[in-house]
């Protein structure tokens, strides 16, 4: 989703950065609501940057029927006429509302959206086993696989011929499972699934695992009670996106425990804004967490990256600096551009209280 969109540049500070929720029917109003402080800004602008923003802001307005008509959960828009920037995005994931003008783009709200999971799903059944790929784009189907079980009474038969008969029918159900797996392992060695969610009646899961390759046994596994016959992929999804958000806090709490151990071993760590932006400059962040909507204003320089809480002229380089309404947003965009890993983290912590932290690569000074 931010592929592309962090090389974005307006020098003359008119780029529009806006998030929108999509409430059916009254996308324009919010629209509108949005707009109107980037409107009081641009009178700041030279006639040139007035103007592209005054363009911006009709334009953005008059998305507002197509935002309804893409459906999804909200939109990002990026825009400005004198740099020739536009880019409206619908997002499955719901964004919130936000605008924010300045040289580069405002991407927290982008960033702060979860990741869609792709997980490999499967409803299983003695006698018919289906599988679907599950990712950001919905559900979409690998296979529907049946196996051949004979008379389903087998009661009927005597002695022998009975038991002949249900070794069979077992023989077709664990050469379909078998064939279920291979299938499974396919589609996750063209691209990795983050989990499994396997469906069954209760007394179905085991055996069905059982006959899982051990690349896909290792995996996160959501297992879930289910009548095969009834079960609609609506139903499934919400299944699956319920289960990927509980993988989602669990690697938040791994996340936030390496943290809490990497400070408390003294190993080289920052807490709180000021010391994690310092590390950001040096370079030197493997890791930076964040709170949550954890927000605090600074100050950048456009020219070298440089950033802190305060100051009017650059240290490094002598350019005025730009004051941003949120510079953790600015931070997450650099460590990520130095190589490093962002999390925004969704469980109450320990970090809480300091907002942002941050594992580094070497201690600073």
């Amino acid at each position: 989703m931010i592929n592309g969109l962090s090389s974005l540049r307006s020098p003359g500070g008119t780029l529009i950065s806006l998030t929108v929720v999509r409430h059916p029917g009254a996308v324009r109003t919010s629209l509108t609501s949005l707009v109107r402080r980037v409107k009081e800004s641009a009178e700041a602008f030279d006639r040139s940057g007035a103007m592209s923003v005054r363009t911006d802001v009709a334009r953005i307005l008059e998305s507002a029927d197509e935002i309804e008509e893409q459906g999804g959960r909200g939109a990002a828009i990026f825009a400005s006429k004198q740099d020739g920037i536009w880019e409206l995005r619908h997002l499955e994931r719901e964004p919130g509302d936000r605008v924010h003008l300045s040289t580069r783009p405002y991407l927290r709200g982008l960033r702060a959206l979860p990741n869609p999971m792709r997980a490999g799903v499967t409803i299983v059944d003695h006698a018919a086993t289906k599988l679907w790929v599950a990712d950001g784009d919905g559900m979409q189907v690998v296979e529907k696989l049946t196996a051949s079980l004979g008379k389903p009474n087998y009661g009927g038969f005597e002695g022998y011929d009975e038991h002949t008969a249900q070794r069979r029918a077992d023989e077709a159900t664990t050469h379909m499972w078998r064939r279920a797996s291979d299938l499974l392992l396919a589609a996750h060695r063209e691209e990795a699934f983050d989990l499994l969610a396997i469906g069954a009646r209760e007394e179905t899961h085991g055996e069905f695992v059982n006959e899982l390759h051990d690349y896909l046994g290792r995996l996160p596994t959501h297992r879930f009670t289910v009548d095969p016959s009834t079960v609609n992929e609506s139903e499934l999804y919400k299944v699956v996106d319920d289960a990927a958000g509980d993988l989602r806090r669990q690697r938040d709490v791994v996340a936030i425990d390496a943290f809490l151990e990497a400070k408390g071993a003294g190993r080289p760590v920052t807490v709180g804004a000021l010391a994690t932006l310092e590390a950001i400059n040096a370079h030197a962040v493997e890791t930076m967490l964040v709170a949550g909507p954890y927000e605090r204003e600074g100050v950048r320089c456009d020219s070298c990256g440089w950033m802190a809480r305060s100051g009017t002229e650059c240290p490094l380089c002598g350019t005025e600096t730009i004051e941003e309404s949120d510079i953790i947003s600015f931070a997450m965009d650099a460590v990520i551009a130095s190589g490093g890993v962002v999390r925004q983290v969704r469980v109450a912590s320990q970090l809480d209280a300091d907002g942002v932290g941050a594992t580094l690569r070497f201690p600073i000074s």
